[in-house]
């Protein structure tokens, strides 16, 4: 019997890759190889090797970069389940690694064998990897991945993802990249950069004020030493401590700023690259969404605030009511804040210039930029004065004001007077919310007396009202009241921290309370053994409780420090006229007096720290 002829088919061209999976080729892995060089080792952690596994290939090719990592990708090659998608799982681990280039490349060079072993009907575009069959037509927004017409109605149902068609959600992403993204990681740049160039005049200030303070004090003491005594040897000491403590936190400064500047101008140079690249639609979304949770996540770090008190110094002086703490400057920092009689008035001036005359310093704050603002109560205005005493500009207010607060970060003004609105001013003295701190509807029918402000770290604005005995707490914006809380103690004062107000009325004592009003314990100053008769300004700070006190008797004003459980610390000051406010900056490096005559003085505790 004849044989029957058998009829041979022509295996199509792509058939191999339907048997074998969407693989890579030798070629394409010793391509690959050739172009990562030590960097090899980070993808091989991505693609799931251990550090043994890594020195094995190391140890197996001495010196042979290149074949290290080709051997390595063969092995992962072989481990990996039939119709696995090597290319996403290869380029996802690039990427990880840092490698976005070498991803793009490896991509397109797929295609181009993708579009060489294909047929000409099948060249439709890139093939969903849920279902291979199907073309990728769509974008989920809310998975943010690259889907088939199947992959909507199965796994990224409408009812429940936001879809778009692929291509126009790459238009939107790619315009959202070049011209909100990378504008905004520009500013950010020129920020840090600003941040940076602060960081340095702050240094070369402090380091001016630095050499003539240390020469003033040497002087001093070769003078001291010539009457055979040892009088500011000490101050000699604590200038050198300071020096090295400030050439520390500057440079720890600079190395955080700098390094976040260099992360962020990579971010910069990678986006650019992105948008100018002509890529896929699937292979631009998946790039971009790295990209944008890179640059979101560093727009997240801010840089850290550069305090202006680095760049200055007090006066040291030798004599002090308790050798632990400095003699204060009347905002003598590098300049000065001087006092002028007029009668009996006081007066903040420049020198050379026209005398500003303050009329009652009743409250006080520390700007973030280190500008002071007092309570003019009498002449009905904040008065702002400079890091050296000179006066920069004036807020006049409807009412005689009572007290002033800063917000720590924005250098918001708040104040309160003797109506019944608080004000909140910009740096600049712009007005920028009036509220009262009753329902607006029952303000003409409420009485309230206004007489202390504080600002807890979040920008909340807590209120003190001396007639209903209560704190009112506002939205930092627009002053929307969030609640009112009662108290025991008239709050003619207050100040706060994280969690604890303190609250000092015109008496003996002062009242540390949660942020319910519940009291947690009591302050009561004592001089020479007695009870002193009126507190007149509480402050939270860093080191503890600062409290201002007098006998309601001119030049009897004193200065006291406790620590956080109200133990009593030590005399900052004493024999101060009637002191009438008192407020310190974030850092607590610096605290701020205001005495009822005009006068603001300074305390600053960098040399003490």
């Amino acid at each position: 019997m004849a044989k029957r002829p058998v009829k041979m088919e022509m295996m199509p061209r792509n058939s191999a890759r339907e048997l074998h999976g969407p693989g890579m080729g030798d070629l394409t892995l010793r391509w690959l190889a050739s172009q990562l060089g030590p960097d090899w080792e980070k993808v091989a952690s991505f693609l799931g090797f251990t550090a043994s596994e890594i020195r094995t290939f190391k140890t197996d090719n001495p010196l042979q970069t290149e074949e290290q990592a080709f051997q390595a990708f063969v092995k992962w090659r072989q481990r990996q389940p039939l119709g696995e998608d090597q290319t996403t799982a290869v380029c996802s681990a690039l990427r990880e690694a840092r490698r976005v280039d070498l991803a793009e490349q490896l991509r397109e060079r797929t295609r181009q064998q993708d579009l060489c072993c294909r047929d000409p009907s099948e060249a439709e575009g890139p093939r969903c990897e849920t279902h291979p069959r199907e073309v990728i037509r769509f974008f989920c927004e809310t998975c943010t991945v690259s889907i088939c017409h199947l992959c909507t109605v199965i796994d990224h149902c409408k009812s429940k993802h936001d879809i778009a068609h692929i291509g126009e959600a790459a238009r939107m992403y790619r315009h959202v990249l070049k011209e909100i993204m990378l504008p905004g990681l520009g500013m950010e740049i020129e920020e840090l950069e600003r941040s940076l160039k602060e960081i340095s005049r702050a240094k070369r200030i402090f380091i001016k004020h630095f050499v003539q303070t240390k020469t003033e004090l040497m002087e001093r003491f070769q003078e001291a030493e010539a009457e055979g005594t040892l009088e500011g040897k000490h101050m000699v000491d604590a200038m050198r401590d300071l020096r090295r403590q400030r050439d520390w936190e500057f440079g720890q400064l600079e190395a955080r700023v700098s390094n976040l500047l260099r992360r962020k101008q990579e971010s910069r140079a990678t986006a650019w690259e992105i948008s100018k690249n002509d890529q896929e639609d699937r292979d631009f979304l998946a790039v971009y969404h790295w990209i944008r949770q890179r640059i979101e996540h560093q727009s997240s770090q801010r840089p850290p605030e550069v305090d202006p008190g680095l760049s200055c110094l007090e006066r040291f002086r030798t004599s002090s009511p308790d050798s632990r703490y400095p003699r204060p400057g009347e905002l003598d920092l590098g300049g000065s804040l001087e006092l002028h009689g007029d009668s009996g008035r006081q007066g903040v001036r420049n020198r050379g210039e026209e005398t500003l005359v303050m009329n009652g310093a009743r409250g006080v704050a520390i700007l973030a930029c280190r500008e002071i603002a007092v309570a003019d109560h009498f002449n009905r205005r904040v008065v702002i004065c400079n890091t050296e005493g000179q006066p920069q500009r004036v807020i006049p207010v409807p009412g005689n004001p009572y007290d002033v607060a800063a917000s720590p970060t924005s250098n918001r003004i708040v104040v309160v007077d003797s109506t019944s609105y608080v004000r909140v001013f910009s740096k600049d003295d712009k007005l920028l919310a009036e509220f009262p701190t009753v329902p607006r509807a029952e303000v003409d029918d409420t009485e309230v007396d206004l007489r202390s402000v504080a600002v807890w770290p979040d920008g909340t604005i807590l209120v003190g009202d001396i007639k209903r005995k209560v704190w009112t707490e506002h939205c930092p914006t627009e002053g929307v009241l969030l609640r009112t809380v009662p108290v025991k103690t008239k709050p003619y004062y207050m100040s706060v921290n994280n969690d604890r107000v303190v609250v000092s009325g015109l008496k003996q004592r002062a009242r540390v309370l949660d942020t319910n009003g519940d009291k947690v314990f009591t302050i009561k100053p004592t001089v020479d053994g007695e009870a002193v008769e009126q507190l007149t300004g509480v402050c939270y700070a860093s080191s503890g409780i600062f409290t201002t006190m007098n006998n309601r008797v001119k030049d009897t004003g004193h200065i006291h420090h406790y620590d956080e459980r109200g133990a009593f610390l030590g005399c900052l000051d004493q024999g101060l006229r009637l002191p009438l406010g008192i407020a310190c900056t974030a850092h607590g490096r610096e605290l701020a007096v205001a005495d009822w005559d005009g006068s603001v003085r300074m305390y600053n505790f960098n040399a003490y720290a």
